[in-house]
């Protein structure tokens, strides 16, 4: 389940922004999240008076199929899309699975004991 947190920002124009962010993500329910995650919108907020445009900086915590993992969301990007594709939510061409494809490595990984192990990398 994807739980959300509410912060306002003051921008320098005199406005005051209020911006929702999800505290969770569970990946296979909601992997379009994944994807706004990876595009650099999800944890933004824009001012509607001046367009300006601010980064939330927080954690998220992020159910994949390998486990659930507190994720800074400033990461690298690069580094964002490795951990994606180790934890099954990713495939190494840079696609977001499928739910029904997430729950099926889900459902892999308990059987094989991989839940909450990370491929060294």
């Amino acid at each position: 389940m994807t739980s959300y947190s509410f912060t306002k920002i003051d921008c320098p124009c005199g406005k005051s922004i209020n911006a929702s962010y999800p505290m969770s993500i569970c990946t296979w329910l909601n992997p379009y999240l994944v994807e706004e995650f990876l595009e650099g919108t999800l944890f933004s907020a824009k001012c509607k008076s001046c367009d300006q445009v601010f980064q939330i900086n927080t954690s998220v915590l992020m159910n994949t199929p390998r486990g659930m993992w507190y994720i800074p969301t400033n990461k690298d990007l690069n580094a964002m899309k490795t951990f994606l594709i180790q934890t099954d939510v990713m495939n190494g061409e840079g696609k977001v699975y499928s739910p029904g494809e997430m729950y099926q490595k889900l459902e892999y990984n308990k059987t094989h004991k991989l839940y909450q192990k990370l491929p060294d990398s």
